[in-house]
C-alpha cells in the first residue's frame, strides 16, 4: 500500500483560452500539476480527464479532474482512527472564450503571419507590413491574438536595422572634427613658417645692403684722404660700384 500526502488543489500550465465554437477544448499543450499539502508538486497531466463535449458560445470554462486520490484516513481526538474514507475528486478549471468558426480562424491566421516572421532581416519588411495589416483588419477580434507582442518586437527590430547606429554617428562626427583640425593646424604651420623665412631673407638682404655701403663709405673716404684731387671723383666711383654690388646681392637673395 503506497501512503503519501493528499493532493491540495490542482494548477495548469499553457492552457488554451481561446476556442472554436463546435469542437472540443484543445489540451495538446496543457500541463496539469498536482500540488500537496506538504508543499511538494508533481506532474498528473496523463491522469487527469478534461470534458470533451463540443463547445458553445455560451460555455466560458472547462472542467480538469483529477480522481486518483481515492481514500484517507479520519481521525477523531479521542477516538480510533476511520479508515477507508473516498476523496473526493481534485478539479480546476480553464476559463476561456468561445469564438464563432470564422473568427476564431481569422484569428489563428494572423497569429500564423506573426510565428511566420522568424528572424527579422532588412528583407522581412514586406512580412511585417502584412501582418500588421492583417492584425488591424481584425477589429475586436484583435485582443485574441496571443502573440501581438512579437509582432511588436519584430517592428521594433526592423527599425533598428533601417536606422544608423548613434555610436556610428558620433564616430564619423569625432574623425571630421579631428582631420578639420589637424588641417588647420596645418595651415597654420605653412603661414608661420612662410612668414618667419620671408622676414629672415628680408633682415639678412637689409644687413647685407648696410654692410656694402658701409664699406663703400670707408673707401671713398680713405681713396679722398690719399689724393685730394680726385678723391671726390673716386669716391663718387666707389660709391657708384657699391650700390651696383647692392643691387646684385638684393636680387640673388631673392632668387634664392
Amino acid at each position: 500500500m503506497a501512503v503519501g500526502s493528499e493532493v491540495e488543489k490542482l494548477v495548469t500550465e499553457n492552457a488554451k483560452t481561446v476556442c472554436k465554437e463546435g469542437e472540443a477544448y484543445d489540451a495538446s499543450d496543457l500541463k496539469v500539476y498536482a500540488v500537496l499539502k506538504n508543499g511538494a508538486k508533481k506532474d498528473v497531466t496523463d491522469y487527469v480527464t478534461i470534458d470533451d463535449t463540443a463547445l458553445t458560445a455560451d460555455d466560458d470554462f472547462v472542467t480538469v479532474t483529477y480522481k486518483y486520490g481515492m481514500y484517507r484516513d479520519k481521525t477523531k481526538e479521542g477516538a480510533a482512527n476511520t479508515t477507508g474514507v473516498a476523496v473526493s475528486p481534485v478539479e480546476t478549471t480553464i476559463n476561456v472564450t468561445v469564438l464563432a468558426a470564422e473568427d476564431y480562424d481569422s484569428v489563428k491566421a494572423v497569429e500564423k503571419l506573426i510565428s511566420d516572421l522568424g528572424e527579422i532581416t532588412l528583407d522581412s519588411e514586406n512580412d511585417i507590413k502584412a501582418a500588421r495589416v492583417a492584425y488591424d483588419a481584425l477589429g475586436d477580434l484583435k485582443e485574441y491574438v496571443g502573440n501581438v507582442d512579437a509582432l511588436t518586437a519584430a517592428e521594433e527590430k526592423l527599425e533598428e536595422l533601417k536606422t544608423p547606429s548613434s555610436s556610428s554617428e558620433a564616430e564619423s562626427s569625432v574623425s571630421s572634427s579631428d582631420v578639420s583640425s589637424e588641417s588647420t593646424v596645418s595651415s597654420a604651420n605653412s603661414e608661420d613658417t612662410s612668414s618667419a623665412t620671408s622676414s629672415a631673407a628680408e633682415s639678412v638682404s637689409s644687413a647685407d645692403t648696410s654692410k656694402a655701403a658701409d664699406s663703400s663709405s670707408k673707401t671713398a673716404n680713405n681713396a679722398g684722404a690719399a689724393n685730394p684731387n680726385t678723391g671726390a671723383t673716386a669716391g663718387v666711383c666707389v660709391a657708384g660700384l657699391a650700390l651696383l654690388i647692392s643691387g646684385a646681392l638684393t636680387v640673388s637673395r631673392k632668387r634664392k
